[in-house]
This record gives C-alpha cells, structure tokens and sequence, in this order.
C-alpha cells in the first residue's frame, strides 16, 4: 500500500515524534504552571488574610457586646476584600461569624473617599468617609458624600494583572472592568493572635480563578503549538522523506532496467566528492561499480561464449578432415582394396597419419583447457637460459639443415637464470621455432635470443625470450588472430597445420605470468617475444 511506503512512515514518525514532544513537555509545563499559580495564589491568599489579623487583633481586644460594635470590622472585612478582591470572614474563636465581606460574586462593587468634614476635624475626626455601592446606584452617594470632593475607586484588571483604578465620577456606563468573574475555590485561614492567645481567625477565599484562566490559555497556546508543530512535521517529513526517497527510488529504477536486459543503466550519484556524500549515495556508487563489473562480467561471458562457439565449430572442422578420410580409407578397405596390398598398404600409412593427428588435436585441446581452467600446477624452477634455449633448438637442427636454414643463439650472459617450468617452456619455445621454420624459406635466419628487460626491480628482474626469422611475415589483418585457437590465417603460404600451436604458447606464457607478442611486416619476417 501507498501508505506503507517509506515516504509516509517517514511523515508519519516525524508526526508522532513531534506530537510526543509537545504533549511531554506541554503536558510539564502545564504541570509546573499549574503548581507554581496554586501556590502563588495561596501565598496571595495567605499574605492577604495575615495583614487582615493583624489589624483585626487591636478591634478584638475589647469585647463585642452589640451588633454596632461589629461595625469597625464589617468595615475592615470589606475594604480589605475590595482591595484584595477576595472575600473575607472574620471568625471568633467558636467559629462564629463577626464580620463578612460577602460573597465574590459582588465584583462590581464601587468605593468612594471623601475627605472628612471640617465640622468633623474640628472635633478630632480626621478620618476619610468611605462608601461603598453595590450595582453602581449613585443616589445613596451623594446623598451622604459632598458633590465635587468624592473620588471612585475601582478594581481594575488590565493586562498585568489585578489592581485599583482612580476615576472621576462616571456613570455605570464608563465602569471599567473588574477582571475574571470565575472565582477559584482555594480558602485560607489564619489565626487571630495576641501575644500567643488566639482571638479568632481570618478566612480569605474567592480570589479569581486566574490559575484556571492561566492553565486555560496555555491549553489554547499548547494547542495552536501542537497544530503548527504539527504542520511544520508533515512539511519537514515530506522534505526530508524526498530527500531521501528520491535517490532510493532512481537505484530502484536503476535496478529495474538492468534487470529488464539494460546492463548500462546507471543510478545517479548526487554528490560528486568523496566528503560529502552520504550513505545513500555511497550506496548508488558502490550499485554502479557492482552494475559496471557485471556487465564487464556479462561482456566477458559473451565473448567467452561467442569463442567457445567458434572453438566448438573450429574443433568439429579440425577433428572431421582426419575422421572422414579414416572413414573412406575404412570403406575402400572393405570395398575390395584391402587385396591389393600397395594399396591397403598406402591406406593404412595414411591412417596412422590421420590417427595421430587426431591424436595431437585432442591432447592439445586438453592441455589447452587445462591451462585455462588453472588444473595445470607450474613446477617452478631456476633455469640456465643458455641450455634452456639450446634443448629448444637441438630437435630441429637437422630439419633446418634439409631446408638450408640458419639457426642461431644469442643471449648476453651464459649465466643468465630465469625461473620457469621446463617442460612446458620447451614447447612454448618449440612451437614457435616450428612456426617459424614453416615460413622461412631456404637461405633464410632464424634467432633465438634472451636478454634482460629494463627497468629491473628490487631482487627480481623480467627476462625477454625471442624467436626471430627472416620468413615471409604475417599480414597485418592476421597479426590480431595469431594467438586464437585454430587460426590459420589467409596467406597464400600458409602451410597447413591446426592452428593450435600459438594458442597453447600464450596459455602457458599466461600460465607463468607473462606476456607473448608479436611483431611482423609481410615479407622481411617475424620477431615473437616472451617476457618473463
């Protein structure tokens, strides 16, 4: 499915990754908010409900026998309420209620000052008139407060917090906003004390809920974070997914065509230097040199195929010529010329002739795939160069005397040493001193050398073994051939033979780790050179 792809499980862990990280540290950070307000907002409370005591404890002091002594402290109750925006109660000892500012709903209180009257001052009264309203009713106000000198006090919530605002006499309308109607539902208590003796307890409680709205907004804030942190993974995923899809996907397409036959399909390798490449195109590299080896594998195999045809057709030729003249001499053997014996004499003369070419094919197609497939174990040993080249030489003496032929050796030092197997360098070096007698024709030279070959190495040095003659040569559209099994060239000279006798000299040379080549120019001769 489309969306098991590597692409979307890419976005997908991206998601969730990202939508773990916001809800861990969302969810902590709502945890430390919330703790840190509560106990803000009981130290608030606390501190509210102990300067209330500490006021309250000199009205205690005498005993309260009538409901108008209960007025000093419903005043002290619902100033300090008003200012503190909280609700207060004050308790006696018993748990009775003395004095209560009234419940937090009434947040639209309104308090008035006015300075004293001067009748008032003048019988010691300094003290400021305070009035509060309830509901913003302004008659009850100006019926007790002199018009002019009355100043409003107001609670205010602005964007740093509860406070006190100073206004002018406004109607209802002006009224400014007294802050969050949610009250929280956290109370505190603290005793009444004086000098270790308890006279009763203040509670404070009603405060705004502003823990509530605190942890409502970082919601709302986490939230929108959430969302874009969210968005900003999807758009990041696909980025980073494409990134790293787009190279996957081009190695598929490469695969794919090779797989369909296309061996020189290639993947594309975004960065060019070694340093900064990533794994995915180390990766794309590594698949062209895996991609290139094969097809040089599958190239190889091809040619390989193509010479196993050509040498299975070759070797049917080779081997057919001595199997059908043994085949006619067999038929007129049995047709009656077996009585003649000149004639049965000749046949079987022949026969033999035909048998032991075939014969000589066969072993050397043996040795021949033997030397290919590596079956053939080399025994190595220090050689004389001089008396290697001299046991070469020795059995086609006379055949170069017959044909009035020069045969020479020539090699720098009589000491010279070269590492080789015997057995199998005599017949490199005699198959080519065979070839080269075939094609040199009477009066002619040929020389067989060695010599050092420059520059040498460190306890090693390469050694040149040649075969030159004075022959006919070889045409220059036959030089490339030379080596191939059963190629006889096109020359009007050619002398017959199977065509193997080249071929099994490079096997062998091939065998040593050497090297066989071939110079020649038609009609001045042939230099063959082995290095070793």
């Amino acid at each position: 499915m489309r969306f098991l792809s590597l692409r979307w499980r890419l976005v997908f862990s991206y998601v969730f990754v990202t939508a773990l990280t916001v809800l861990s540290l969302g969810g902590l950070a709502l945890w430390l908010l919330q703790r840190n307000a509560a106990q803000r907002e009981t130290e608030y409370l606390t501190n509210n409900a102990q300067a209330v005591a500490r006021q309250v404890t000199g009205l205690l002091q005498s005993p309260i026998a009538f409901p108008s002594d209960r007025y000093p402290l419903q005043q002290l109750a619902t100033t300090s309420a008003f200012l503190g925006n909280v609700q207060v109660r004050i308790l006696d000892t018993q748990g009775r209620v003395l004095a209560d500012s009234g419940p937090r709903s009434a947040s639209d209180q309104i308090m008035w000052i006015a300075p004293p009257r001067e009748q008032n001052v003048l019988e010691g009264d300094t003290g400021a008139i305070v009035f509060f309203m309830m509901g913003g009713d302004r008659r009850a106000v100006e019926r007790v407060l002199p018009q002019g000198r009355r100043v409003m006090v107001q609670r205010a919530q602005g964007p740093f917090g509860n406070g006190i605002a100073f206004a002018p006499e406004t109607g209802p309308q002006n009224r400014i906003d007294s802050g969050p109607t949610d009250i929280s539902t956290r109370s505190v208590s603290v005793p009444i004390t004086d000098l270790g003796r308890v006279m009763g307890y203040v509670e404070v409680s009603g405060a705004p809920n502003y823990v509530g709205e605190a942890l409502s907004t970082a919601r709302n804030a986490l939230s929108f974070a959430a969302l874009a942190a969210t968005i900003l993974a999807v758009l990041s995923g696909f980025v980073v997914s494409r990134g790293l899809t787009s190279p996957l996907a081009r190695l598929a397409s490469a695969a794919k065509q090779m797989t369909q036959g296309n061996l020189s399909a290639r993947a594309l390798v975004s960065a060019p230097n070694d340093n900064t490449r990533d794994e995915i195109s180390q990766l794309s590299e590594q698949f062209n040199q895996m991609a290139a080896k094969l097809e040089s594998s599958f190239a190889a195999l091809s040619a390989e195929r193509d010479a196993l045809r050509r040498f299975i057709a070759d070797a049917s030729h080779e081997l057919r010529t001595p199997i059908t003249a043994l085949k006619t001499f067999n038929e007129l053997l049995q047709n009656g010329a077996a009585h003649d014996p000149i004639t049965r004499s000749e046949f079987l003369a022949e026969s033999q002739t035909q048998l032991n070419r075939l014969e000589w094919i066969t072993s050397n197609l043996l040795n021949l795939s033997r030397l290919d497939a590596g079956l053939i174990t080399l025994d190595l040993k220090d050689q004389l160069v001089r008396d290697l080249l001299e046991t070469a030489l020795a059995p086609f003496r006379l055949r170069a005397q017959q044909q009035q032929v020069q045969l020479i050796i020539d090699t720098p030092d009589p000491k010279l040493i070269l590492r080789c197997d015997l057995a199998r360098m005599q017949i490199v070096l005699s198959n080519l001193i065979d070839n080269a007698l075939k094609f040199t024709l009477t009066g002619g030279q040929i020389r067989l050398g060695a010599d050092i070959v420059e520059p040498r190495m460190a306890g090693k040095q390469n050694i040149k073994l040649f075969v030159r003659d004075t022959g006919v040569g070889i045409l220059p559209t036959d030089l490339p051939h030379v080596f191939e099994r059963f190629y006889r060239g096109n020359s009007d000279l050619n002398k017959g033979g199977s065509g193997l006798g080249l071929a099994i000299v490079k096997s062998i040379v091939s065998a040593h780790h050497g090297s066989v080549s071939v110079n020649s120019e038609a009609g001045r001769g042939s230099v063959f050179t082995v290095i070793l």
